[in-house]
């Protein structure tokens, strides 16, 4: 699994074609830190998603929609920090950079707890997509459909060229 940053782009793309209407995407002006799943089955088609983490996950958040992180500086009292399954949404390749991380400690022992728990994480995502794609997502989460249709849209765009 690889620790990536979403591009500018994408969330511009998505504001522009009404894929965020509930803001449910989450962004940082410094390009928050999401973890890379590849292929992951949705509707019956493999795609690639990433899944944001988050600082302040409410501690009455059902388990089952996240994975616990260590907390860091910025995770609340009364909260958890962790990699949140119910925020993923699909990407493609193009909107994704590298976030740099090597000289982080805190941000080593993460990627390394990641690691150690990939296939639990693999698996937690894949059972939301199942939930969500059976109309049993959050009201809160990120419209998966309407992303997968933005990004087919571009993709054969750029097919056409």
């Amino acid at each position: 699994m690889e620790l990536v940053k979403v591009t500018p782009e994408f969330y511009e793309l998505c504001e522009k074609y009404g894929a965020n209407k509930n803001r449910q995407l989450l962004v940082s002006e410094a390009g928050r830190p999401c973890v890379l799943v590849v292929s992951l089955v949705y509707c019956g088609k493999k795609r690639k998603f990433v899944v944001p983490m988050k600082s302040n996950i409410k501690s009455s958040e059902d388990k089952k929609n996240y994975f616990a992180l260590p907390p860091n500086s910025r995770t609340q009292r009364g909260c958890r920090h962790g990699v949140f399954y119910i925020k993923l949404f699909p990407i493609s390749e193009r909107y994704i950079n590298p976030y740099y991380y090597s000289n982080n400690t805190y941000l080593c022992k993460i990627k390394k707890k990641i690691d150690e728990n990939e296939k639990i994480i693999v698996n937690a995502c894949q059972n939301y997509l199942e939930r969500y794609a059976n109309g049993k997502g959050m009201n809160y989460t990120p419209d998966i459909d309407k992303i997968i249709e933005i990004l087919d849209n571009q993709n054969a765009d750029t097919e056409e060229i």
